[in-house]
């Protein structure tokens, strides 16, 4: 049985566990970060209104279904063979990809979104 298979069991035999401990870090988040809390939610509000990143994937995804892209079989962070996202550096130009394996791309998100967080907070608002 892979990992996935055993996450995906868990969170059906203990469902009200897992919506209520999502829950508890949402509402921590917000109590602890308040200010990167707003600040995101106005970026993501202005960003709704256009919806970029749903609109990228979708073109992302037709291109690779219709042959138009190809997706290499190694990550061009650590050279894995394995499963690839495609990571945009700009939501406005959807082909211009970086295919990450899910680690890669998990971690370059937590980086970004720290080196974020220390610039508000070294920032007088």
């Amino acid at each position: 049985m892979t990992r996935a298979e055993v996450n995906k069991r868990y969170r059906e035999n203990h469902l009200v566990e897992v919506r209520k401990n999502g829950s508890k870090w949402q509402r921590d988040r917000r109590k602890n970060n308040p200010i990167l809390v707003k600040t995101l939610e106005k970026l993501y509000r202005k960003k709704k209104i256009e919806r970029p990143i749903q609109k990228t994937c979708n073109k992302v995804s037709w291109a690779i279904e219709s042959g138009r892209i190809k997706k290499p079989p190694y990550c061009s962070c650590c050279g894995r063979k394995k499963k690839l996202n495609a990571h945009h550096r700009d939501y406005t130009r959807p082909y211009d990809i970086v295919w990450l394996c899910v680690c890669c791309h998990k971690f370059l998100h937590a980086y970004m979104k720290r080196i974020v967080h220390t610039h508000l907070n070294n920032t007088v608002l």
